[in-house]
């Protein structure tokens, strides 16, 4: 999936028509909300992308993850942490940790 409009990259002219995400981190602070900060990479086409040709631009945009469950997926952030933390439990450095 991936997103298609037109936007110009930074002052020069030139399109960018094709947003793919680029990465996504999840900031999970002792004392706040759970944010997810999602960075968008924009191209010149998906052909240009398939084809490996680099970014125009990218853009960052963060939201409270909870904005995320309010599309339908209650739990989202327990369950993509769950997947997480089992996923950790495979590496060598954590086997044989206890889920607490």
């Amino acid at each position: 999936m991936a997103l298609a409009i037109e936007i110009e990259a930074v002052n020069t002219g030139v399109m960018a028509t094709y947003w793919r995400i680029g990465e996504i981190r999840i900031t999970t602070p002792p004392d706040g909300a759970d944010t997810a900060t999602v960075r968008v990479d924009g191209f010149a086409s998906a052909e240009a992308r398939n084809a490996g040709k680099d970014r125009l631009m990218a853009s960052e945009y963060s939201f409270p993850l909870s904005v995320l469950e309010g599309q339908g997926t209650p739990g989202l952030r327990d369950a993509i942490k769950a997947m997480l933390y089992e996923t950790l439990k495979s590496r060598p450095e954590f086997a044989g940790a206890a889920s607490v």
